[in-house]
């Protein structure tokens, strides 16, 4: 979770999902208030094989995105470029 959380991204490899014998991948993100505390959770669910959740990877940069963009207009003071990080007291999967 180390590397995740320098990030602003947790991943979680799911073996099954409901009864179901794919493999998911998940990423999440959170969005930060104006204090930095985090107020919700961006997740991108999706099939493994079709889904990497390489915290380097495409969907982990627009999920980052994302999650940077709304904590902005919530108030949160991102300098330009840095990714959003988790706050002090996030609790990782």
């Amino acid at each position: 979770m180390g590397a995740a959380a320098r990030q602003g991204l947790a991943r979680q490899g799911l073996g099954t999902f409901c009864r179901s014998e794919a493999v998911m991948n998940a990423l999440s993100a959170p969005v930060l208030d104006a204090n930095g505390e985090a107020v919700l959770a961006l997740t991108a669910v999706g099939e493994a094989n079709r889904f990497s959740a390489d915290l380097g990877g495409d969907f982990a940069h627009a999920l980052r995105e994302t999650a940077a963009n709304l904590s902005r207009r919530l108030g949160h003071g991102f300098d330009a470029g840095e990714p959003a990080r988790l706050p002090n007291n996030a609790y990782g999967a």
